[in-house]
Parts: C-alpha cells; structure tokens; sequence
C-alpha cells in the first residue's frame, strides 16, 4: 500500500512539474500574436509606402554629346551679304583678292547680284555646304555702287504701285517687299496672305507698268 501510494505520489509530481512549463509555453503563445502585430505595425511606419519609389531617384541624369570635326574636310569659302545685317551666304573666293567690308559681284540661281562682303576667307566644313559653291565673278566698279542705289529707290517706287493695284483688284494679301534683280530682268514681289490668292490680273497689270518679268 505504502509502496503503491509512494508510486501515485510521485506521478502526481511529475503530472505537476510538466503543468508549469505548459502553462508559461500557453502565456507566450497567448501575447505572440500582439508582438507580431507590434512588429507589423512598426514596420508600416518606418517605410510608408509612397517613401519607397521616389521619382528623384528615376530622373534621366542629362548627357552632352560632342562630336569631333578635326578630321572633316573643310573648304575655304567667302561670306556675302545682300542687306545690311541681313543672312550670310557663303560663295567661291574664285581666286581674287578679296577683304571685308568691300562690294563684290556674285553668281546667283538669279543671275549676278551686288552684295557686301562679310568675311573674306573663313574654313567651313565641307558637310555643313551646298557644292558647288557658286562663285565671285568680280569686283563691284563705282558703276555697280550706283546702280545698285538706283535698283533701291525704283523698288520703292514699285512697291507703293504695287499696293495700289492690289486695293484695286481687291486682293487679300499683305506686300512685304519688292526686289529688282541686279540686271532688271526681274521684279519681285513678296507677300503673305491667310488662304490662297489667285493674283494673275495682278501681275498682268505690273507687267505693263513696269515692262520687266514679274
């Protein structure tokens, strides 16, 4: 009997001493789930989500590209201007003594024309050019100065005739400028307009009036 009851007692110590442990693993298990919830939560403020993908960090950084021209091949050209300050057009030297500031005569798609040298001899590369380059025939005589002054005041002249005829044919059309060539073969007009214009009669009556190619 003594022997049986020392037996249960001392089950009942072990049934005891395993209780506890269970019990505290029980507790743990219980507060588990707010350390992870704390932990979750922690987290979702030190990273907010619109923090992770800054646009700063996806901007195209700026490239500068140079390209070399040592090695392009480069043409000796003459600058020629029409207009005081007007555009630069590059010609032929054609061989002549040429400096800045002089007149000379030049080949054009028009025929020859007087112009004003900008620069008389400047190395452009030969990609950035039109070739042939039309030439300078010559240089411009006190003749081709007056000339050219005369050519001047006539295109004032043709420009107000102009604006009367086109307030007679009723055209909607703003002249902007009129050019004689510097052979007076030619007369040019120049003019914007909205829409189309049908100026034929137009022209047909300054031909008459100044018996030249319009």
């Amino acid at each position: 009997m003594d022997s049986n009851n020392n037996a249960n007692s001392g089950a009942q110590n072990k049934k005891r001493r395993r209780r506890k442990p269970y019990y505290n693993n029980k507790k743990h298990k219980n507060n588990q789930p707010e350390q992870v919830n704390e932990q979750v939560q922690s987290a979702e403020v030190e990273a907010p989500e619109e923090d992770m993908f800054s646009p700063e960090e996806y901007d195209t950084p700026e490239v500068t590209v140079s390209i070399s021209t040592e090695n392009t091949p480069k043409i000796h050209v003459t600058g020629v201007r029409f207009k005081a300050n007007g555009k630069i057009y590059f010609f032929d030297k054609n061989n002549l003594k040429l400096s800045d500031g002089i007149y000379v005569i030049v080949e054009t798609a028009r025929g020859p024309e007087f112009g004003e040298v900008a620069f008389a001899d400047r190395e452009v590369p030969e990609s950035s050019l039109v070739l042939p380059l039309r030439p300078v025939l010559r240089l411009a005589t006190p003749e081709d100065k007056k000339h050219h002054d005369d050519n001047k005041k006539k295109e004032d002249e043709a420009f107000a005739i102009c604006l009367e005829k086109i307030a007679k044919h009723e055209l909607d059309m703003k002249l902007v400028e009129a050019q004689y060539t510097f052979d007076n073969s030619k007369l040019l007009f120049y003019f914007t307009s909205a829409g189309r214009v049908d100026f034929r009669e137009l022209v047909k009556d300054l031909a008459c009036v100044f018996k030249t190619r319009i």
